[in-house]
């Protein structure tokens, strides 16, 4: 694998290690997500507080139990915005991971996930076709690492590793017409970033980051906002429980680089 393709990759590694967090894994036993009366159900349930013991356990069970998210990330830095879309397919097998991901300016992208592959599309730096990489090879290394931790319970058992602050809002917020508790997380970023298996050697980055994530009564994230040097990420959740399709591109659309 050339060094621009190996550093894209990085690029895209950290974004998503840094904006989907909460959701990297898939479900690849079916194409069909819980019903959308199970997640009614499932928003209807009771619920206290996520505490500073409990939250990592009780949303990584809450989103492996819907089964599927849209997610919408804006990231800006230095005055300019990116931004993120697409679906994702949920499980406790990270090796099954789905996900369908679109950046817009100032690089389109598409980013597909499906049976261990990534395909990436840059637009007319691959022809407007999508590269592979196996996530199994040895070429593979950090990006294969960070879909083993993709399980939402793992990441979640990672955010508390990496807790060194927890705080909860006594007011609730509205989000996507859901009632939620804001939550702010001070996590150890070495920690953080290395447990999702990207690289910190050398790099200047701060002690910790912070999370503000808001989460309803059904344990399910709906909103989180990171900062990290100047770089801030947006990340909103919604159709939780829905179907998705997610398929890899057809075998015309793949090129090599």
């Amino acid at each position: 694998m050339s060094i621009f393709w190996k550093r894209t990759l990085a690029i895209t590694t950290i974004t998503a290690a840094a904006t989907l967090g909460l959701t990297e894994c898939g479900d690849g036993a079916a194409e069909k997500a819980p019903s959308t009366e199970q997640s009614t159900e499932t928003q209807k349930t009771e619920s206290t507080q996520l505490t500073e013991e409990d939250f990592a356990e009780r949303i990584g069970a809450a989103q492996i139990a819907a089964g599927s998210v849209h997610n919408e990330v804006t990231m800006t830095a230095n005055g300019q915005s990116t931004m993120m879309s697409g679906d994702v397919q949920l499980s406790d097998d990270p090796s099954a991971l789905k996900m369908s991901m679109s950046m817009s300016a100032p690089s389109a992208m598409q980013i597909v996930v499906v049976d261990s592959m990534l395909y990436m599309n840059m637009g007319e730096m691959t022809q407007n076709k999508f590269v592979a990489t196996d996530l199994n090879s040895p070429e593979a290394g950090q990006y294969a690492s960070m879909i083993s931790q993709s399980n939402p319970q793992k990441q979640m058992e990672l955010f508390s590793e990496a807790l060194t602050d927890f705080e909860v809002s006594d007011e609730t917020v509205e989000v996507d017409g859901v009632e939620t508790y804001e939550y702010t997380l001070t996590l150890d970023t070495a920690t953080l970033l290395s447990g999702q298996g990207v690289p910190t050697e050398g790099a200047e980055l701060p002690e910790t980051m912070t999370y503000v994530m808001n989460v309803g009564a059904d344990d399910l994230p709906r909103r989180f906002v990171m900062d990290l040097q100047g770089t801030t990420a947006e990340s909103n959740f919604t159709k939780w429980g829905e179907p998705v399709s997610i398929e890899a591109p057809s075998a015309d659309q793949i090129v090599e680089m």
